[in-house]
């Protein structure tokens, strides 16, 4: 149990830099702060981190090594990100053709 409590230390003490590192996730933050409220922003930050936690709890428990490891779950993984990122596209298109009023964002009021 010991060593389990020290691993989950190094483990953390490894990962905690490379979520704080600048990159794709900062971005997104900045720009819902910028373009919407602090609402927006606690939602990209809360996501974010629960991608991180569940990536780090498979990393833990092997199953991101057995996916790495089989073709097939792989690219069924693969599909399933494409089909989302697709998902995604669509429903932002969509949603930029539609009139001001049918809108989900809410600008800010100045």
């Amino acid at each position: 149990m010991e060593q389990l409590i020290g691993n989950l230390g190094w483990f953390a003490l490894t990962v905690v830099p490379l979520i704080l590192t600048p990159g794709p996730d900062i971005l997104l933050v900045m720009s819902q702060g910028l373009a919407l409220d602090r609402k927006a922003v606690l939602k990209a930050v809360n996501g974010i981190s629960l991608g991180y936690g569940a990536h780090a709890i498979l990393a833990a428990v092997g199953i991101a090594a057995l996916i790495s490891a089989s073709p097939f779950l792989f690219g069924l993984l693969k599909m399933a990100g494409v089909l989302y990122l697709a998902y995604l596209a669509t429903s932002m298109i969509g949603r930029h053709f539609r009139a001001p009023s049918q809108r989900r964002c809410k600008r800010p009021k100045s």
